[in-house]
């Protein structure tokens, strides 16, 4: 239900986040036998928690779709993180849940090395800032609400050429510029 939600830009907390929360407290959270697992049954008023049952009565100990529930929602729908690596090219444009300001992680597997990506909304700025550790073409940006208005688009503070994309989970504006370095994307609205 998190994947299916972030393709329709549904990201927020009585959507997306409802699901990716639930799910990362069953695999961080009281009930874990065994720490980044999860339940194939979380507990509910009609099945308890994993650890009280006996152990012939158990749900299956580890669940990997359970982590997908949350790594794909998170890194490739709220992130926006998109490689495409065989042609040469990293995609990343981020969609701030609704609710939140910031979303940002370090350190992202990406092929050989590793992304770290911050995206920022505040008022009418989107701001996205990507540090890489790849050679490839990128494409960075921003995932704004459908119907957006652009007034202004720049990169690393001067302002650039840039695509717009329209889709199911909003208006991407994206620049290209090449990987290996600190890039600051910022998209104001208006």
């Amino acid at each position: 239900m998190a994947v299916g939600l972030g393709n329709y830009g549904l990201l927020g907390p009585n959507d997306q986040q409802r699901y990716t929360d639930a799910l990362a407290q069953l695999q961080l959270g009281s009930v874990e036998e065994q720490p980044g697992t999860m339940p194939e049954i979380g507990p509910s008023p009609d099945f308890n928690a994993n650890v009280s049952q006996p152990f012939n009565e158990r749900s299956s100990l580890e669940q990997a779709w359970g982590t997908y529930g949350v790594l794909w929602p998170v890194v490739h729908q709220q992130l926006g993180v998109d490689p495409q690596l065989g042609n040469g090219l990293l995609e990343v444009l981020p969609s701030v849940p609704s609710g939140q300001s910031t979303v940002s992680a370090t350190a992202i597997r990406v092929g050989a090395g590793t992304i770290d990506v911050t995206a920022t909304h505040s008022g009418t700025n989107w701001t996205t800032t990507m540090t890489s550790r790849l050679t490839c073409t990128l494409h960075v940006g921003a995932t704004l609400p459908a119907g957006s208005n652009i007034k202004s688009v720049s990169l690393n503070g001067s302002p650039v050429a840039y695509t717009v994309r329209d889709g199911n989970s909003g208006r991407q504006v994206l620049v290209s510029t090449t990987c290996g370095s600190t890039d600051q994307v910022q998209v104001v609205t208006g």
